[in-house]
C-alpha cells in the first residue's frame, strides 16, 4: 500500500489516466480535446486520494497499471 502523499496521488492518477485515455466511455465524456489527459488526471486524483485513505492501491511492477 502506498503512503498518502500528493506525489503518490498524482503518480497513480497519471498511470490511470494514461491507461484510460482511449477508453470509449471517457472519450464520450471528455471528447477528443487537447486537455483530455489533464481532465482524466484530475478525475482520477479524487478517487486515488479517497482510496489511499479508505482502501488500498496496487501498482503493477513496471507501472503499466494500477488497481484502486
Amino acid at each position: 500500500m502506498l503512503k498518502n502523499s500528493q506525489t503518490q496521488i498524482q503518480k497513480v492518477a497519471s498511470i490511470l489516466a494514461q491507461c484510460f485515455i482511449d477508453d470509449p466511455s471517457f472519450v464520450l465524456v471528455f471528447g477528443e480535446t487537447p486537455n483530455k489527459l489533464n481532465a482524466l488526471n484530475a478525475f482520477f486524483e479524487l478517487f486515488v486520494a479517497d482510496a489511499m485513505q479508505r482502501g488500498e492501491i496496487i501498482i503493477a511492477p513496471e507501472e503499466q497499471g494500477a488497481s484502486v
